[in-house]
This record gives C-alpha cells, structure tokens and sequence, in this order.
C-alpha cells in the first residue's frame, strides 16, 4: 500500500501517482479524465491539450473530514480511548492510527477499522464508531501545547505564589528556564 503525505501536494492537487517504470512521482489535477495540471519535483506543467494517460497508478486525494463522521479510509489520526468498553490492552488514548476500512456488523453502526502501533514496533488492529476519532493536531497545537506545559513546569517551582519576583527569577534560571524575547 502506498502511503501519501497529502501535506505535500501543491494547491490545487487533485491525485498522486507514484510513477512507473522510471517514471518520476508527481502531484496531478485532473479534470475529468484527463490531466490539466502536474507537478514534478520543482517544477509545473499547465496541459493545453488533453492528456488521459500518465503510465501507473493514480490516488485521488481523500475527502477532507469533518471530524464527526468516520474518518476516510486512509487517514492518519487520534484515537480517543473510552472508559467502560474493552478495548486491545496495548491500545493508549491519544494513539495515532491509521484507518484501513469501514465496516458494518450485522446489526451494528458502521465502524472504522484501523492499524495502530505497540510498544514492542508491532501494529495490531482495532475497531471503533465515529466519535472516537479526532484529527492529528497541527504544527501550531502542537507548539502551543508545549509552550502551556513550560509555563504550568515554570509556575510549578513556585506552587504557593509566596517567593519575591527576584526569587522566582534566580529559581527559574537556576533550573535552566534561560530564554528571553528579544526586545
């Protein structure tokens, strides 16, 4: 199966093809059948005529989720872990996953199937319903995440509030918190 960093694809990207036979990979926009756009490493071609045909595969990109229904096959996301239903002992809340299929028990909602990793370098698989799943958070979270956890350690070495902002300073300092804004 061909993994698609779909973060990479240029604006406008409508399928990837691995290439074939030599073949460099490149982004595509097609419009219909045919190949209106393609992007090959660093450079960018606009077709005037119409081209069906690049030899190889061809992966349309995945619909964009919502985050309330199940997440496409193919997505990379997290797994939000429920108290009261049994769930693979190696599976942890906040997991990335990777959805590999729908499917719909005899009786059942749809449920999404999906890899995830273990401890030992192993993946196993789960299944779960809609709501469990969550995107993967961006650049952006994930900074604003570890600035929050460096201000709460910061404000941790002093828990009371008592010590003087002098004595907070050389505490902070001395525990290695050395970075200023530059003014």
């Amino acid at each position: 199966m061909t993994t698609i960093d779909w973060s990479k694809a240029p604006d406008g990207a409508t399928h990837y093809s691995p290439g074939k036979d030599g073949g460099l990979p490149c982004w595509l926009r097609m419009s219909g059948n045919y190949i209106a756009e393609c992007w090959v490493e660093d450079r960018h071609f606009t077709y005037t005529t119409s081209q069906p045909h690049i030899p190889g595969e061809r992966f349309p990109r995945p619909p964009q989720w919502d985050a309330h229904d199940l997440p496409p096959v193919g997505t990379r996301c997290v797994f939000n872990l429920s108290r009261g239903t049994e769930w693979h002992k190696e599976l942890r809340d906040g997991v990335e996953v990777e959805i590999l299929a729908h499917y719909r028990p005899i009786g059942m909602d749809t449920v999404a199937v999906f890899a995830f990793p273990c401890p030992d370098g192993s993946r196993e698989v789960e299944q779960a319903v809609a709501g469990r799943f969550s995107p993967l958070p961006t650049a952006e979270q994930i900074a604003a995440k570890a600035r929050e956890q460096t201000i709460q350690a910061m404000l941790n070495a002093d828990k009371r509030g008592t010590l003087s902002r002098t004595k907070f300073c050389n505490l902070l300092y001395d525990a290695g918190f050395r970075q200023l804004p530059s003014a």
